[in-house]
């Protein structure tokens, strides 16, 4: 989703949170990326663990779970 500021967020679970700000839509429309908040998003499918692909918000791994991609 987009925020009102223009950060990009993922997950309306983890809404206040930071791991779910994963990027900002700039002013000239472009795109930044934070890659490691966006890997955690998508570890369950990177690790091939359905229980965190099915629902990452809710999966007991964190943030370092992705580590070893970085």
């Amino acid at each position: 989703m987009i925020m009102p500021d223009g950060t990009l967020s993922k997950c309306t679970v983890k809404l206040y949170e930071d791991i779910n700000r994963v990027g900002k839509l700039n002013d000239d429309g472009t795109l930044t990326i934070d890659e490691n908040k966006l890997l955690w998003w998508a570890r369950g499918i990177i690790n091939n663990d359905l229980k965190a692909a099915a629902c990452p918000a809710f999966s007991k791994e964190g943030y370092e779970a992705i580590r070893w991609l970085i």
